[in-house]
């Protein structure tokens, strides 16, 4: 599956904001809850979505992390029109390992000689005990090729980066600094991507 022609139709929800989002920390795989603006998001993206779905269920999967589910348990009550949930482990965020609850000042002043390489090239690079975006690349697109239904997926920021990479792709070093928004969510929808 490497087209836009070939998926069904998605609807992408990064989970809202953390405390550790809005302090810069590494969260990759921790269990780190919403903070209050993270469920104004997702209230936000609940109501859009509730327009898009237009009363037809669709299939759901979501990331097995808290901040995933709770994202979409206040999108659910919304209005969003669903099927049943599955609880996906292949949605999990890029696994960060060592460098999970750390800031990129504090893994340069921890680590300099591994953030040399990440930046060498970073979607290849993996942290101790981590992936890299390249690993969470092929684990993402290996579960996408399974969905034959219009799937809600409520998911996080690399998840969402290593799909925009490859629809639209871009070469191996813009990957991982795509923007994944909070407060939006990403339709993709036979040739077209778009953000509402």
């Amino acid at each position: 599956m490497n087209s836009l022609s070939t998926l069904p139709k998605l609807l992408f929800v990064r989970h809202g904001e953390t405390d550790w989002n809005r302090a810069g920390r590494m969260q990759g795989q921790l269990d780190i809850p919403l903070n209050d603006r993270g469920r104004r998001q997702a209230r936000r993206n609940g109501r859009v979505m509730a327009k898009l779905t237009g009363g037809t269920d669709w299939s759901v999967a979501v990331s097995p992390l808290g901040r995933a589910r709770e994202t979409l348990e206040i999108i659910l009550n919304a209005g969003v029109a669903a099927g049943p949930v599955t609880i996906a482990d292949d949605l999990k965020e890029v696994a960060f390992g060592n460098f999970e609850g750390l800031t990129p000042l504090e893994i340069r002043a921890q680590h300099p000689e591994l953030m040399k390489q990440r930046k060498a090239d970073h979607w290849n690079f993996v942290a101790p005990g981590g992936e890299s975006y390249a690993m969470l690349s092929a684990r993402v697109w290996t579960w996408l090729e399974t969905l034959t239904q219009p799937t809600i997926i409520v998911a996080h920021g690399g998840v969402m980066r290593v799909i925009l990479h490859r629809l639209a792709g871009l070469p191996d070093s813009r990957g991982p600094s795509i923007s994944t928004p909070q407060n939006r969510v990403l339709a993709i929808t036979g040739a077209q991507i778009a953000f509402l």
